[in-house]
């Protein structure tokens, strides 16, 4: 395998047109080159970005969570599917009024 020539491994960007001209700008304002602007101007970046958390799933409450609304959602249908008499009674009533 070929020894590599740099210690940091390397990474292909596209960048537009104008942008690459621009750190070129600021690369040579700044005395560096593009690729040093371009890893302060990310390092800059990281530093002032939040650090992203884990987010933490409780998976036990929400599959209890999940199972009590599935059983209140069947409930529902049976409903819907077979009323009981004293529903029908009391829509039956509403309608009169």
């Amino acid at each position: 395998m070929a020894e590599r020539k740099y210690k940091h491994p390397q990474v292909n960007l596209r960048l537009p047109e104008d942008l690459k001209n621009r750190i070129a700008e600021l690369a040579e304002s700044n005395g560096r080159s593009a690729n040093a602007e371009m890893v302060a101007a990310i390092e800059a970046w990281v530093k002032k970005s939040p650090k992203q958390e884990p987010v933490k799933v409780d998976v036990e409450a929400l599959t209890r969570k999940v199972e009590k609304l599935e059983s209140v959602v069947m409930q529902v249908i049976q409903e819907v599917k077979y009323p009981s008499p004293s529903s029908l009674i009391e829509d039956k009533e509403k309608k009169q009024d």
